[in-house]
């Protein structure tokens, strides 16, 4: 469990960072666009 759990974070950090980073991304911009009054 321990093996593959490492395997894992040492195999894939990258594209789970660009995932979270774009979903981050998505949510600060639509969140900036309901502030400023965009709706």
């Amino acid at each position: 469990m321990r093996s593959s759990l490492t395997l894992s974070y040492t195999y894939m950090p990258r594209t789970v960072f660009a995932y979270i980073h774009l979903h981050l991304l998505t949510y600060f911009y639509y969140f900036t666009y309901y502030i400023t009054g965009g709706r």
